[in-house]
């Protein structure tokens, strides 16, 4: 019997301890592997992160690898949401995901503060 592999990325909103209120951020949790292998499913799926119209939080705090893809990605979604009018915001940013930010020229977009050498 073959095996079948396990997801290597999970996207799940947060659970917050007040109610939903209109213009409240919906925060989403992002777990695991972001890479090129990833990154076809999860662009499938995009619009549930703009639905509600409410400003979006991406934790990144348990995303363990990514690549040029992922940061793509997340260049994609925020072209995408500034063209629907809603603002996204990154918490807690990997350090190779800055790196690669910094390396494609778009820390800017993630608000990366440029390292010196």
């Amino acid at each position: 019997m073959k095996e079948v592999p396990q997801a290597l990325i999970e996207v799940r909103k947060k659970k917050e301890d007040e109610p939903f209120q209109k213009d409240s951020p919906i925060c989403f949790e992002w777990i695991g592997v972001l890479t090129h292998a990833t990154v076809p499913s999860l662009w499938e799926g995009r619009n549930r992160f703009f639905e509600k119209q409410s400003p979006v939080i991406f934790d990144l705090k348990g995303l363990e690898r990514t690549d040029s893809a992922g940061v793509a990605f997340f260049a994609s979604l925020l072209r995408e949401a500034r063209e629907k009018r809603i603002s996204i915001q990154f918490t807690n940013l990997p350090q190779q995901f800055i790196d690669i930010a910094h390396l494609v020229g778009l820390e800017v977009l993630f608000g990366t503060p440029h390292r010196s050498e």
